[in-house]
């Protein structure tokens, strides 16, 4: 017996967490949650009068699982009278173990509950849980607890019970509490490890493949299979390796025959079936046949044969190559060679092959013999080697064909449908065709090769440019794809002129040409700009041409013009876009970026001409800036950009407290920079006071980040009564994007 305490639960799920899935000789069955999920067909229940046994999965509470317990009826039961749910091993098998998570409850310490292990009913022991009279074992869990793994001994059976042990019989009456019961033990999430060291019985009993002779094509072996645990595979190895398996707990087969691991018996115990061995996947000679039944403890019994096979044919070719490769080529004329198959019984004396073109057409068929046979006088002497090679083949004319070969040996065995796999023979010795096609206007930049090739076809294509009157040719970017070449021309990079082309194309057989023409024979040449070219003119402010200033070095491209603009630095830019000779360019649509002198990006925005080629921007309220007008230019018109520059004065305030002082007193100059954009280590200011017929700086304070300044200044030795002008100076900076300025003026009256 064994007693079982909440202060051993943790040593008992160790336990639990040790017992691992069934190994050879013993196999695992469950019921009511785990693997079996609802199903419970492992125990059979059987209770006596007061008493009751039944199966509720999935548990929820103590009453519900694989539950053995006391009814609630009132009356005594009797002297061993009982609930049981009984698990039997199969004929010949054992009990190992049982892992399951467990409730009980026993009020009266004359109940016995837990699990009794025997192999006769009356004759077992209390391997888990309370026995009756077992002092110190009153126990009652709120819930199920565990896993728990009990072990069984080797038993031959073993039962969940609740039995009265009292010799003047048990109350059956009901306790008041919950659960209502005197005495209940419930499991849920079983499993039970049976052993099982028995040996199946496999014995063939019919069909082709077992017979003597020799074999061919495919056969069939039939046999019967026993075991008392059932039968959980049947296995076919030929030559040690698995043909086929049957798995008798696939879904796939009925449920009569299906393995079932909530059963205390998974399989079924007697099976027949057949088996069909393909002899034409097996070399020619002695080939070894294994029939395996395994049961599901994972014995197996096996029974096994040697049976000769000869399916005649020499087998395919394999490993054929192409000598040199199977790429094009301009010469007309090619060696095959292969490994031939090993294990062949009559030797190989002679190649068939066929020559098919690749696209469909008449095909050319032909042989090869090898070296004469001669007979063998000794048991050192050796046959000749088989032929394994085919040399100087020639195909009709330029094209890709395919082609196969198959063996004959010695005795006129030979199969066209165990013909190689396909090799191809490519010839090419004609060059292709290329031509350049005529500028489109709606995009004079794309420079298109039109090319194409009869047989190998167009592998490469390459166009060239060079300035006429130069020797020196240059690569352009080329994109090839199916029967045309395309690249574009930069005609900003390049200088204005006349420029010729040139392209040079070549096929994969090596065939390469050269052409400098279009498609109706004139010679390929273009006069650069492609493109047609606008102007844009800003008013106040510079019109520039990016393009132009370039492309013309000897050109110096003039400073940016300023604009005036208003106090709070907006300002209004009138344009006009043109062509090269005066024309309006209506719809224009031009992008506008505004950037601070100090390069932060103020706005971008966009605007279109209106019918007369002009547009106008209203420039917001800011610091001095660059105004940039762009056109991003499209396939036929090039780019084009202009630039104004707005620039903005600084703005100050200025104040002194007090206005009227006296000499050795203090006052203080205050201000606050306008516009934003102060740097964050702040702005310098200069302080000037109008002092004998000039300004001078006395000061220099510096900003906060928000623009606030503040100086103090203690007057000296004055004579009399003076007012004095001061100002704050502005002076420009590069990081501070206003241009240079003066506050107004301010006076203090100083007495001595």
């Amino acid at each position: 017996m064994r007693i079982i305490s909440k202060a051993t639960l943790t040593s008992m799920a160790v336990l639990a967490a040790a017992a691992g899935t069934a190994h050879a000789g013993s196999y695992d069955v469950y019921a009511c949650g785990g693997p079996a999920g609802n199903a419970q067909s492992a125990f059979r229940p059987a209770a006596d009068p007061l008493m009751s046994a039944y199966s509720i999965c999935p548990a929820s509470n103590i009453a519900t699982g694989v539950v053995t317990k006391v009814r609630s009826d009132g009356g005594v039961a009797p002297y061993l009278s009982g609930a049981y749910q009984v698990f039997d091993a199969p004929p010949g098998n054992t009990l190992e173990s049982t892992t399951l998570s467990i409730a009980e409850l026993r009020m009266e310490k004359h109940w016995t509950v837990g699990i009794v292990a025997y192999d006769q009913f009356d004759g077992g022991e209390v391997v888990f849980g309370c026995q009756a009279w077992l002092p110190g074992c009153d126990i009652a869990t709120p819930a199920f607890y565990g896993p728990v793994t009990v072990g069984l001994g080797g038993r031959r059976s073993f039962r969940l019970e609740t039995r009265c042990g009292s010799l003047s019989g048990c109350s059956a009456t009901s306790t008041g509490k919950t659960p209502a019961n005197r005495a209940i033990f419930s499991a849920t999430q079983i499993s039970v490890r049976v052993r099982d060291d028995g040996i199946p019985r496999m014995r063939p009993i019919g069909g082709n493949a077992w017979m003597s002779g020799w074999h061919r094509g495919i056969e069939a072996v039939q046999f019967t299979s026993a075991d008392w645990s059932g039968i959980r595979l049947h296995r076919l190895y030929v030559n040690g390796a698995l043909e086929r398996e049957d798995d008798l707990l696939d879904a796939r087969w009925p449920a009569g025959i299906r393995c079932d691991y909530t059963r205390p018996q998974p399989c079924t115990s007697g099976t027949t079936g057949s088996m069909d061995v393909d002899t034409k996947r097996l070399p020619d000679g002695e080939n070894r046949l294994r029939l395996e039944a395994v049961d599901p403890a994972g014995n197996v019994g096996a029974s096994q044969r040697t049976i000769r096979v000869d399916n005649t044919a020499p087998a395919k070719v394999s490993a054929a190559t192409v000598e040199n490769g199977d790429g094009w080529r301009r010469s007309n004329g090619y060696s095959v060679g292969w490994e031939n198959p090993p294990g062949q019984i009559a030797p190989i004396d002679r190649a068939h092959y066929s020559l098919c073109p690749a696209g469909g057409g008449a095909c050319v068929d032909g042989e090869r013999a090898g070296e004469a046979i001669v007979p063998v006088d000794t048991p050192e002497a050796q046959p000749p080697p088989a032929i394994d090679r085919i040399d100087s083949i020639e195909v009709p004319e330029p094209g890709d064909y395919e082609l196969r070969v198959w063996l004959r040996d010695a005795a006129g065995n030979a199969d066209h449908d165990r013909a190689s796999d396909a090799l191809h023979l490519r010839f090419d010795d004609r060059p292709p065709a290329a031509s350049f096609e005529s500028q489109a206007l709606s995009d004079p930049l794309a420079v298109k090769l039109s090319v194409s090739d009869a047989h190998s076809g167009v592998t490469s294509a390459a166009i060239e440019i060079r300035r006429a009157g130069t020797d020196e040719w240059h690569a352009m970017e080329t994109q090839f794809a199916g029967p045309r070449a395309a690249a574009r021309i930069d005609d900003l990079a390049l200088r204005d002129g006349v420029y010729e082309l040139r392209a040079r194309v070549a096929d994969r057989a090596g065939n390469e040409t050269v052409t400098d023409h279009r498609g109706d024979g004139s010679k390929m040449e273009l006069r650069l700009p492609l493109r047609s070219t606008i102007r844009i003119d800003v008013h106040p402010g510079l019109v520039v041409e990016r393009s132009t200033c370039r492309r013309q070095r000897r050109r110096r491209c003039p400073a940016l013009k300023p604009v005036t603009t208003r106090s709070d630095g907006s300002s209004v830019l009138r344009g006009r876009v043109s062509s090269p000779s005066g024309d309006a360019l209506a719809g224009i649509q031009l992008s506008v970026m505004e950037r601070a002198r100090t390069g932060q990006p103020l706005s971008r925005s966009a605007l279109r001409t209106d019918e007369s080629g002009r547009f106008v921007h209203h420039s917001g309220a800011g610091p001095s800036r660059v105004i940039t007008f762009e056109y991003e230019g499209d396939r036929i018109t090039r780019p084009a950009v202009a630039r104004s520059e707005l620039r903005v004065r600084a703005r100050s305030s200025i104040g002194v407290t007090p206005r009227r002082s006296s000499s050795g007193r203090a006052v203080a100059f205050a201000g606050r920079l306008g516009g934003g954009f102060v740097p964050p280590g702040g702005k310098l200011v200069h302080l000037q006071a109008h002092y004998r017929g000039r300004w001078r700086t006395f000061a220099t304070p510096r900003t906060s980040p928000n623009g606030a300044w503040r100086h103090r200044y203690r007057f000296g030795a004055t004579v009399g009564r003076l007012v004095y002008r001061f100002r704050a100076a502005i002076p420009r900076e590069a990081a501070y994007p206003f241009e240079s300025a003066r506050s107004r003026t301010v006076r203090v009256v100083v007495r001595e």
